[in-house]
């Protein structure tokens, strides 16, 4: 993890930007997060579906997934 930092500084000091990832919550609730349900809850009980979502963001690109 501290070599993507690195790579993440890098990046910045030659002018790129870094992408980061986008609408966590939309991604959850594609995955069956229903309306008004607390999706910090899904970190407790759907870990693995927080993951996918994470790593669809890494996947298709993002520096910074949070």
């Amino acid at each position: 993890m501290a070599g993507d930092f690195k790579k993440a500084l890098i990046r910045v000091a030659q002018g790129k930007p870094l992408l980061w990832d986008g609408a966590i919550g939309t991604m959850l609730m594609k995955a069956g997060l229903q309306s008004g349900e607390c999706p910090e809850v899904w970190n407790r009980d759907k870990p693995d579906a927080v993951a996918d979502v994470s790593r669809a963001y890494a996947e298709a690109g993002a520096d910074v997934v949070t």
